[in-house]
């Protein structure tokens, strides 16, 4: 068995806003993830805008302090690590957690060369290289030959080919984690294939771990082993890719598979669905469960009681007592055609 690598417990994530001269409202962007990712695994994390999971990577990350909760890394607190005055622990710790943003062009310096983008992780950590590291870096993520990319500047570059030395430069200190924040959604298809595929043959011949932050269900279902699905800070369902993609109980799991088309040979038309509604507002959650705005099951005690996250089956963890007390293993279906005839009635 894999041995775990990250554990999160309860971790919470508040952002304090002025609502007028006197009065502070709370933003709870993560309210209170619970997780664990084994060595090798790729967990993913998928959500609407707003549902709080890159706010939690970069939680993962160290850019930021959560408010509360427990982090721990290797076996180690990540918060301590943060918070502590020993500079050799926290080196240790962002040698060994990377991040890759969304927008690789943002994230690269446009002022400095590619080779000054790729030396610089060598540098701040005190780690000898030469040139042909530099070559071996670019010649890993597929931008050959190497000399060709070293002396550019970001704005030469494609956006995939941007995002490849956003990808080298993170992997160049061989670290445990990487956490890829919508590392695809900017990129147009075909790049995104590939680029899949790059963070595929990595995971391989580098034995990398990752956290995939994405709202695209199709590359999540394709490469990922495990499954966090968030909804307004929280978890709403957890389990295996598997489990989550053919047997979803959540509304909310159910609601987002059935809008997006995902692959699949045997279909020439898809009738999707359509959850009503949007989001609350993050400064006024709703009482109970925070999807019942939304979700075509929700019952009285829904409006009141927030539902705990209990495992139904080996590995699978759903915060919804409604789907299992009244719909057990159908809901899957039940809950999708709720959804079907609800779009059926609005369109004319």
């Amino acid at each position: 068995m894999s041995r775990l690598l990250l554990e999160a417990i309860e971790v919470k994530k508040y952002y304090p806003v002025k609502t007028s001269l006197f009065k502070t409202a709370f933003v709870r962007a993560v309210d209170g993830i619970s997780l664990k990712v084994c060595e090798g695994e790729v967990h993913c994390i998928v959500g609407e805008s707003g549902s709080g999971k890159s706010t939690f990577g970069r939680l993962v990350a160290g850019l930021e302090e959560p408010t509360s909760g427990t982090l721990r890394f290797m076996n180690r607190d990540v918060i301590e690590i943060l918070r502590g005055k020993n500079k050799k622990d926290l080196m240790w710790f962002r040698r060994n957690v990377q991040i890759v943003f969304q927008d690789p062009y943002s994230s690269l310096n446009p002022r400095k060369r590619i080779r000054e983008i790729l030396a610089r992780p060598f540098k701040i950590h005190g780690v000898a290289y030469d040139e042909s590291a530099l070559h071996e870096l670019l010649e890993s993520v597929g931008l050959v030959p190497p000399r060709e990319f070293l002396d550019r500047y970001p704005h030469q570059l494609s956006g995939g080919q941007r995002q490849r030395v956003a990808i080298a430069r993170a992997i160049a200190l061989r670290p445990k984690l990487v956490v890829l924040d919508e590392p695809t959604s900017a990129l147009d298809v075909t790049v995104k294939a590939q680029i899949l595929n790059l963070l595929s043959e990595l995971r391989e011949r580098e034995s990398l771990t990752y956290i995939l932050i994405s709202h695209e269900l199709p590359i999540v279902r394709s490469v990922c082993d495990s499954v966090t699905v968030m909804y307004f800070g929280r978890v709403v369902e957890q389990g295996s890719s598997r489990t989550v993609f053919e047997r979803p109980l959540h509304p909310y799991t159910i609601g987002l598979l059935n809008s997006i088309p995902l692959p699949s040979p045997q279909a020439k038309a898809i009738e999707l669905a359509v959850m009503e509604g949007e989001p609350p507002s993050p400064l006024s959650p709703p009482p109970g469960c925070r999807f019942h705005t939304r979700c075509p099951i929700a019952r009285e005690d829904c409006k009141v009681e927030e539902p705990p996250l209990i495992e139904v089956n080996g590995g699978h963890l759903l915060a919804c007592p409604v789907s299992v007390r009244e719909y057990g293993s159908d809901g899957s279906e039940i809950i999708a055609k709720m959804y079907l005839e609800s779009r059926r009635q609005r369109v004319p």
